[in-house]
């Protein structure tokens, strides 16, 4: 039988800044060391050291090095990005432990590309700035024109993963790192950081592939305007107040689903009327341009005239109706997980790093997120043997 742990002597302050980084209770934590909550009061009073095993655990649980427990005093925090989410009558759902890591390996995350890039030497790619009084169909028409993606190119592709993938490598050439980890829908569908460069997107990977497409031109948005934040966009919404997050909302929409190609295809189809559309056809269009019914229905509302109370009765039973189950894939090896969450803009970017000696392996290893007894094929990845997506 293993022995008993020992206790070990820690700054209480270093425990209760821990917990209260990732968002966690008393009774959170309690639950996941199968401590008794009145145990990890003592801890954070200094009435009684944890035991090393303890240690370990909140340290996991925390996602900090045990290390971290031992520093002088609780290291400043970086602050979260703004946050969006809350409406007029809907109170926004406190963010979990699990979105709060991901935000804070973002902010990790895009502050190893800023010195990477500097190491590399890579130049910076300017991003126009918008305002929310801009047009945002001349902001759309503009920016789609910059990343280079035709309508035909757009309608070609062959499903939502393909136009992602595609979408995300166009953003990404202007050093703008998009990055996908999974967070609770309920809580953020994604999040921009614009306080400093390179700008970051992150998508949440736990959604429809359709809301990840209007999610990463909603938070491209957030970076036109330099206004980041943490996101719920309402792709069922129609009308909102001038604010930062309609203008995100109306540009995503706008860019996506331009509205002279949305008027082509309702002639080519011979729709005279479309608020008579069946939902076949506004999910045929909405797959022609590879975004949501939602977002589709929304952007014909605001092209041709449809009553309100038809927009809404539709939206409602759309609402009523239960979701669709995604279907689960096969596993992921560790380096294929890094290389969908990261992208390849920010692991090609540790490989040249790393190839020119600029970090070491062991870096490489870090930045990646790929556990040492992956090497084998952590090194096929760095050397650009594994594909990606």
């Amino acid at each position: 039988m293993p022995g008993k742990s020992p206790t070990v002597e820690v700054s209480p302050a270093l425990i209760r800044w821990a917990r209260e980084s990732v968002g966690a209770t008393i009774d959170e934590v309690a639950a996941k060391l199968k401590t008794p909550a009145a145990t990890i009061l003592k801890w954070e009073a200094g009435e009684q050291p944890p035991t090393l095993r303890s240690l370990e655990a909140l340290a996991l649980f925390c996602k900090r090095p045990v290390a971290a427990f031992f520093l002088p005093a609780p290291p400043p925090e970086p602050c979260l990005p703004h946050d969006f989410r809350s409406v007029p009558g809907k109170q926004a759902v406190p963010l979990s432990r699990k979105t709060r890591i991901v935000i804070r390996r973002a902010i990790r995350l895009q502050r190893l590309a800023s010195e990477l890039l500097q190491e590399t030497g890579a130049d910076a790619s300017p991003l126009t700035q918008y305002s929310t009084s801009s047009n945002t169909e001349d902001a759309a028409r503009a920016e789609r024109e910059r990343l280079g993606v035709t309508l035909d190119q757009q309608t070609g592709w062959r499903n939502c993963r393909e136009a992602f993938r595609a979408w995300r490598s166009a953003v990404e050439r202007f050093n703008i790192f998009v990055f996908r980890f999974p967070m609770p829908p309920a809580e953020t569908r994604g999040f921009s950081l614009a306080a400093g460069e390179p700008y970051v997107i992150v998508v949440s990977s736990s959604d429809a592939m359709p809301a990840q497409i209007f999610t990463l031109f909603h938070e491209y948005a957030h970076l036109l305007l330099r206004h980041g934040g943490i996101c719920l966009p309402e792709e069922e919404t129609r009308t909102q107040v001038l604010s930062v997050e309609s203008f995100c909302n109306r540009f995503a929409g706008d860019f996506l689903v331009p509205r002279e190609s949305l008027l082509q295809h309702l002639h080519a189809c011979g729709c005279p009327e479309p608020a008579g559309l069946t939902d076949s056809e506004v999910k045929a269009a909405a797959w022609r341009f590879k975004v949501s019914k939602y977002v589709l229905w929304r952007r014909l509302a605001e092209t041709v005239s449809i009553p309100d109370h038809l927009y809404w009765d539709r939206v409602k039973r759309w609402l009523a109706e239960p979701a669709p189950q995604r279907k689960g894939g096969k596993a992921l090896s560790p380096a294929r997980r890094s290389l969908r969450q990261r992208g390849r803009k920010f692991s090609s970017l540790v490989f040249e790093a790393q190839s020119r000696r600029l970090i070491t392996f062991r870096d490489a290893l870090d930045y990646l997120g790929v556990r040492p007894q992956d090497t084998s094929e952590a090194e096929a990845l760095l050397r650009g043997i594994a594909s990606g997506d």
